[in-house]
């Protein structure tokens, strides 16, 4: 990646943390998920462990992550991952304990979750106006529904932030709720990143930090990491 696009990637993700903290601020609902004590939806779903469909930040997301690791993690911790990737764990291999260890470099799937609605017209990032509600043991008495049930709607904006990208919508069984309407940020990432096909040099360095941050036996994470890419560009 060239020093110009990490800095508006940088200043990408640092305007959307801001906008996420007001809407901590603006919404009591979301202080819930803030206080989460087991990791619920982390344990259960691997956000950041696949390649994410019409996600084009799939190499950006590993680099910072992997960075985080290597420069973070002390040699226990860079061994707890390489045996958690080799577990074969269902859910997220940075999950530690119920908590998200790399949580400052965490990818854009993560930082989106559940506090975003698209209304952006292209399905294969957001489905437009679509919602799907959490249903950790926290929120579903809230939302009266079962654990573990997903609710899915198409959530109507009954009202708009001017100074900022926040929306309140109306839900079907709660009072309404403020969201980030994440439609301006996917108009300026898809204006900003690469074309989906990246050159095979952009793959390589991404398996090599991946053996730097892995240590002795970094070799186990470049090969996960290249398995659920789905990509096997050192061929």
């Amino acid at each position: 990646m060239n020093s110009s696009y990490s800095l508006w990637l940088e200043g990408f993700y640092s305007r959307f943390e801001a906008e996420a903290k007001k809407l901590y601020d603006t919404e009591p609902f979301w202080r819930v998920c803030r206080k989460c004590p087991d990791g619920h939806c982390c344990t259960r779903i691997s956000y950041s462990a696949q390649n994410w469909e019409g996600d084009p930040f799939i190499i950006e997301d590993w680099v910072r992550m992997l960075t985080y690791v290597r420069d973070g993690f002390s040699p226990e911790q860079k061994s707890r991952l390489i045996r958690t990737t080799l577990s074969n764990a269902k859910n997220c291999i940075f999950v530690t304990e119920g908590r998200c260890s790399i949580h400052p470099a965490r990818p854009w799937s993560c930082r989106t979750h559940p506090y975003t609605v698209s209304f952006h017209r292209d399905p294969g990032i957001f489905p437009i106006g679509e919602l799907a509600l959490p249903s950790c043991p926290a929120f579903a008495p809230l939302l009266g529904i079962k654990k573990d049930q997903l609710l899915v709607q198409q959530a109507r904006i009954i009202e708009k932030d001017p100074n900022n990208n926040l929306v309140k919508l109306k839900l079907k069984k709660h009072k309404p709720v403020w969201l980030i309407d994440a439609t301006p940020y996917i108009r300026e990432y898809q204006a900003n990143v690469p074309p989906a096909s990246r050159p095979v040099s952009e793959w390589q360095q991404l398996f090599s930090l991946a053996e730097e941050a892995g240590g002795e036996k970094g070799a186990i994470l470049a090969k996960y990491v290249e398995a659920i890419t789905a990509l096997k560009p050192r061929a």
